[in-house]
């Protein structure tokens, strides 16, 4: 196996990787033709580690597939057909509408489930995401059920996961050995390179267009290291909330901190308002997934997003996911006041953790006034 790389310094030096990658698209995609593209959330887990009890309580973490949202809203927006499926919500559904354990079966639930949606939906790409290392083997079940019964069908896997561990030869490995039947491996951020990907197969755009991405070519991989990372205006977008079941999630399951300051049955959703960290943490890698400092979306869009949940989804608990959520003090306050001078009346958390040295006075009494019940605080801080 080897890897021909292309990247930023070198990209007019290889044209020949280029038609070799065209030539790759063509066989793939029968007509160059990409118009329905099938998104897919794994199981948090696999079936060895999945407790029927704790999941029946409906304790376990059912996070709404927010970056498939987003790269659902994007290709929409260029007027392509997307499919969003969750088989996470699907195993946790099951598994709280079962009367006993017996009546439970972990993987016949989510590969008929999925069996049934690629029949239906007839994708001409299907692809995967995988957030953790957690779900690592839960994905790597799914791409080899898929490619088991859909063999003819193109499929990709992204996330933060996946690019993490192409990163290092002794992680590339595993990743490349146990997705072996993947044809496109997705890194970083994927809005703006997913995109020109769909267009690219569709000969809308050229070639050289094309980033962020392995291309396997039977046994070798193609590797375009250029990045095309979303700016700051990419991420006002809002998410296909229409596509991803937002308003049943928490019938199945919960996520957060601070469940127990919660109103009972409160219908939770997540946000993000800030992409990066300005912070360097060694222990940390979103430096290396979103690169250094951090992109802000606009305080009007992320009201209308919340408008949007509240009013049209009855959701009225929110977890923040930044990784550093308070990052400009004035805008969070202006931001807080919006959110009671719109009269939202919601309650929220940041329980993915604030950088201790943003909480200053001022800033922690708009948040509560806006509906804050919790903030988890990064003892890392910031000078």
């Amino acid at each position: 196996m080897r890897e021909i790389v292309v990247e930023d310094y070198n990209r007019k030096l290889k044209p020949s990787v280029y038609g070799e990658a065209r030539s790759v698209l063509d066989r793939l995609f029968a007509e160059n033709k990409l118009e329905r593209i099938l998104l897919v959330l794994p199981p948090d887990f696999d079936e060895e580690f999945f407790n029927f009890n704790v999941g029946k309580r409906g304790r376990y973490t059912n996070f709404p597939p927010y970056g498939l949202g987003l790269l659902a809203a994007h290709l929409l927006k260029n007027g392509y057909d997307v499919k969003i499926i969750n088989l996470n919500n699907k195993i946790l559904k099951k598994c709280r509408e079962a009367e006993t354990k017996k009546d439970f079966n972990f993987t016949s639930i989510w590969k008929k489930f999925l069996k049934e949606e690629i029949l239906n939906y007839k994708p001409h790409l299907i692809a995967c995401t995988c957030m953790f290392s957690k779900t690592h083997d839960s994905a790597k079940n799914v791409c080899e059920e898929i490619k088991l019964n859909f063999p003819e069908i193109p499929l990709g896997i992204g996330g933060v996961h996946i690019t993490n561990s192409l990163q290092r030869d002794k992680t590339k490995e595993k990743i490349f050995f146990d997705f072996s039947k993947v044809d496109f491996f997705f890194t970083y951020e994927g809005e703006k390179s997913l995109v020109d990907f769909v267009k690219i197969v569709n000969k809308e755009i050229s070639i050289e267009e094309i980033s962020q991405i392995y291309i396997k070519n039977f046994d070798d991989y193609i590797v375009f290291k250029i990045l095309k990372r979303p700016e700051a205006h990419d991420l006002n977008i809002l998410p296909s909330y229409h596509l991803m079941e937002i308003e049943e999630l928490s019938k199945w399951g919960t996520i957060g901190a601070f469940g127990f300051l919660r109103k009972d049955k409160a219908k939770i959703a997540t946000v993000l308002a800030n992409r990066g960290c300005r912070a360097r943490c060694t222990f940390c890698s979103v430096r290396n997934f979103n690169g250094l400092g951090l992109r802000t979306r606009s305080i009007n869009s992320v009201i209308e997003e919340l408008k949007k949940l509240r009013f049209e989804y009855n959701i009225n608990h929110f977890l923040w996911l930044d990784d550093d959520f308070l990052y400009n003090k004035p805008k969070s306050i202006k931001l807080f006041n919006e959110i009671i001078k719109n009269n939202i009346d919601i309650t929220w958390e940041c329980s993915n953790g604030v950088i201790s040295a943003s909480c200053t006075d001022e800033v922690i009494s708009a948040a509560q006034d806006s509906g804050c019940n919790g903030l988890v605080l990064g003892m890392e801080s910031w000078e």
